[in-house]
């Protein structure tokens, strides 16, 4: 039983470090992850619903979409080689799901380069999550005292995506060595409007991990064919810590003003106008339901 929560806990660590670390490893406290603050909004989530259509332009000769592979000719130099030895020889590679929701694109955009404030905007509705230190150059730091401390630098930046690489080192438990990981996190998105003219987004994260931690193969042998599922939960949460922001300006501008006061620059909230809806096939069945509550 030991060895096993010992496992369980190794896993959900490197996944969250491996995505920011969005929920602290320390007592229980009043506060709540960022899961279980989003869950208690209303039930109309900003979502497209079920059987509501939204266009997604895809301009010819371009290539974009959920699926684009990684720029790599595009990416410094500096970072190419260590990220593509990630990518080849991981740990483990998960992706989250697909999700479609009613949002500001300049907004989503700020967020996903300012995961510092994004964590602020978060703490102020209510959210536990460990902080996230702005390094300057693009680069951030998440750090517990008790869990090691993970370094993550913006690659690559597009208008329909973001790549991070991060390094660092972790300790799953007291009781185990810390343990060295590597990290390429990219999010794919692509931006629209829905039935009613309203801004949406359509987006995908995926995440690839190695670790030198032998805890990380146990939990794979462990877990089994759940693996993949949990590790998608996981990485919902995450696309849930950017995108949750962008959907309560949308939906309830009123309680957001006041968590964005101080925190983010007015021109980023400012409605896009002018937009002309696109002439491409539409999309039938969008992902709509909430993400469910990580354990």
């Amino acid at each position: 039983m030991v060895l096993g929560r010992a496992i369980w806990k190794s896993l959900r660590l490197l996944c969250l470090a491996g995505t920011f670390a969005l929920t602290a490893f320390n007592q229980p406290t009043r506060a709540q992850d960022v899961s279980q603050v989003f869950a208690t909004l209303p039930s109309s989530m900003g979502f497209v619903d079920d059987g509501e259509e939204a266009d997604f332009p895809k301009p010819a000769g371009v290539e974009t979409g959920l699926d684009r592979p990684i720029p790599w000719d595009k990416i410094n130099p500096r970072h190419r080689n260590a990220m593509a030895s990630v990518v080849e020889n991981q740990s483990f590679t998960c992706q989250g799901p697909v999700e479609t929701f009613l949002a500001k694109p300049n907004y989503y955009n700020w967020l996903l380069d300012h995961p510092d404030s994004t964590t602020a905007l978060w703490q102020k509705l209510g959210a536990k999550c460990v902080p996230i230190t702005a390094l300057g150059d693009n680069s951030f730091r998440w750090r517990d005292p008790d869990h090691g401390q993970v370094n993550w630098t913006l690659v690559h930046r597009e208008s329909d995506m973001r790549v991070w690489y991060a390094s660092g080192k972790i300790r799953p438990t007291k009781l185990m060595p810390q343990s060295n990981i590597e990290a390429v996190l990219v999010a794919r998105y692509q931006t629209g409007r829905n039935s009613q003219d309203r801004p949406a987004i359509r987006h995908q994260y995926q995440l690839f991990l190695r670790t030198d931690s032998r805890a990380t193969a146990m939990a794979a042998r462990f877990l089994g064919a759940s693996l993949p599922k949990i590790a998608e939960q996981y990485m919902g949460q995450l696309q849930l810590f950017f995108h949750g922001m962008a959907w309560l300006d949308e939906e309830q501008p009123r309680r957001s003003q006041k968590l964005v006061d101080g925190i983010v620059p007015p021109e980023v909230l400012r409605p896009v106008v002018g937009m002309a809806k696109p002439e491409t096939p539409q999309i039938t069945k969008p992902v709509s339901a909430p993400l469910a509550n990580i354990p």
